[in-house]
């Protein structure tokens, strides 16, 4: 029996909407189960340290890699290798950290798993700058990085101006509540020939805040 050509172009493009649905379903249940997906636009970061909380706004229009970078770190989504096991781990990586290297109304860092400046997530991540970004007032996050290409986990936050960071680290963020409590932190007693504080100071938890 001959079909009638339209009604064979109808079938056939019935058939290739139908494909193109099961695919794009099968993708998103993939995605779904995928602990690694990236999903909504990570608006904001609140720190909540032993000294009190701060609330940092994430740039992630002008520096999508590095924010996303921090955020799967902090929300523990992203594999990172634990220095001091070796092994490969899946938690949140800022919890439990210390500010490590803190000096009065200058700057605070923390971010390395060692404590001691030397540790990170086990990989690097590649140079991100946006140059209309300057180190020009206090409460920017900067990523260190020892050289070009080696950003991974390590930050710093700001307490006053500091133009010689500019395209050394790259600014991702910036505190837009409880910057006092950065100050609080800054100003801690410390040992003076390791900058850390005598008494350790600790991030309890980062969350991420997001939209869609």
């Amino acid at each position: 029996m001959n079909l009638n050509p339209r009604i064979k172009r109808l079938g056939l493009v019935v058939l290739i909407y139908s494909l193109a649905f099961l695919v794009f379903s099968l993708r998103g249940h993939a995605a779904n189960k995928n602990p690694g997906k990236f999903n909504g636009f990570p608006r904001y970061a609140i720190f909540n340290t032993t000294m009190g909380s701060f609330k940092v706004k994430l740039y992630f229009a002008r520096m999508p890699k590095t924010v996303k970078n921090f955020v799967r770190l902090a929300d523990g989504t992203k594999k990172w290798i634990d220095p001091k096991t070796k092994s490969h781990v899946t938690r949140p990586f800022y919890n439990g950290l210390k500010f490590f290297n803190v000096r009065r109304d200058f700057l605070v860092q923390t971010g390395d798993p060692l404590n001691n400046g030397d540790g990170g997530p086990g990989y690097t991540i590649p140079d991100e700058f946006d140059h209309d970004l300057h180190h020009d007032r206090a409460g920017l996050l900067s990523m260190v990085r020892g050289k070009p290409g080696t950003e991974a986990s390590q930050f710093i936050i700001t307490l006053r101006p500091a133009s010689y960071y500019d395209n050394q680290y790259p600014i991702f963020g910036r505190v837009v509540s409880g910057l006092n409590v950065v100050r609080k932190i800054s100003e801690v007693p410390i040992n003076m020939l390791t900058l850390k504080p005598l008494k350790p100071v600790y991030i309890k938890t980062v969350k991420i805040i997001r939209v869609k």
